[in-house]
């Protein structure tokens, strides 16, 4: 167990140079305020898809890499905890005739629970950390439609009006 621990606190030192802008991407926007647009750099479908095959995925997608290998470490951690719990304290088949059960002991209940909870707070969060990456990514390079305005054209030839709309977008 303590060998796992250091591993983990090991992987967090070396993984701190890559992580994110999400730390302060998510206090100057809101995931809420989402709305898929051409051009956008990350996929919040695909992020979500990435964390559901293995956790962390997703936030690796999504630019978050640091982020992204601390919930693979916490999935690994709570997978060891459980697997560490079955062949310490065994298993129990209690047998009554044809049937039989069969009982865990508490630590293996715990680890599948936090590998339960790891894997769908990873699914959640890389949905969320796409979303507002996205949102500071489109401010940051003002990427989309910026001015939107229609406008009335006459034509030289004959002097009517004609309706039009004019725009600008800017792909920096």
């Amino acid at each position: 167990m303590k060998n796992l621990l250091l591993i983990t606190f090991f992987l967090t030192l070396l993984c701190a140079p890559f992580f994110g802008q999400y730390s302060v991407n998510k206090l100057n926007y809101n995931a809420h305020d989402y709305s898929h647009q051409p051009g956008d750099r990350y996929d919040p479908t695909i992020a979500g898809v990435a964390s559901f095959l293995l956790p962390g995925l997703g936030q690796v997608v999504a630019g978050e890499t640091g982020r992204g290998l601390l919930f693979f470490a916490g999935s690994i951690a709570s997978t060891a905890i459980t697997l560490e719990s079955i062949t310490r304290e065994g298993v129990t088949v209690l047998g009554s005739g044809n049937s039989s059960n069969v009982e865990f002991g508490s630590g293996t209940y715990i680890g599948l629970f936090a590998s339960l909870g790891i894997w769908v707070w990873s699914i959640t969060d890389a949905v969320k950390v796409a979303k507002v990456n996205n949102l500071a990514y489109r401010d940051r390079n003002k990427v989309g439609l910026h001015s939107f305005r229609p406008t009335l054209i006459q034509n030289p030839n004959n002097g009517q009006l004609a309706a039009g709309l004019g725009f600008r977008i800017s792909l920096n």
